[in-house]
């Protein structure tokens, strides 16, 4: 099934079509070429009230929330970029540090961390919730109530629940 999607990006209005089994990650690549904003800068935003669409690349669009004849909203994180440091390792090698939003729905640190560790990942928050619950349970002379702040089994249980910070 083709999706119509009329794009709205900073440097003017455009339309796409694209399959229905497009991941986020290959829209996005759509939208760095036709609107011109670098895919680690993009930051999308469909429906009304626009809502944030979160930037999962091996996603589909619909697993995304975005339906055929939506609406996306560009935004260029120009802050992004937070520094550039060319690295010498035989001459061939330039890094670049870039802030990557991260949705706050309790789970960011550990979305964060399997971001960083495991390929952009997102949706990895509960294996990760339970790696800690169960490192916590199996030392519970490291991670007593005086590290804690609760029991050791108070805690693990805390830490598993979606809607507890972390």
């Amino acid at each position: 099934t083709d999706f119509r999607l009329a794009v709205q990006a900073p440097q003017g209005r455009f339309q796409i079509s694209v399959s229905s089994t497009t991941t986020l990650g290959e829209l996005q690549d759509v939208i760095a070429e036709k609107g011109n904003v670098p895919k680690a800068l993009q930051k999308l935003s469909c429906g009304f009230p626009p809502r944030d669409i979160v930037l999962d690349p091996g996603k589909s669009i619909q697993e995304g929330g975005i339906s055929n004849g939506d609406m996306i909203r560009v935004s260029a994180l120009t802050e992004a970029v937070v520094a550039t440091a060319s690295e010498s390792f035989g001459g061939e090698s330039s890094r670049q540090l870039v802030r990557k939003v991260i949705p706050a729905d309790n789970s960011c640190l550990f979305n964060s961390v399997a971001y960083c560790m495991e390929g952009r990942r997102m949706d990895m928050a509960g294996e990760l919730r339970e790696l800690v619950a169960s490192v916590i349970l199996s030392d519970p002379d490291e991670f007593s109530e005086s590290v804690l702040s609760k029991s050791n089994a108070q805690y693990a249980e805390w830490i598993l629940d979606k809607d507890s910070w972390g």
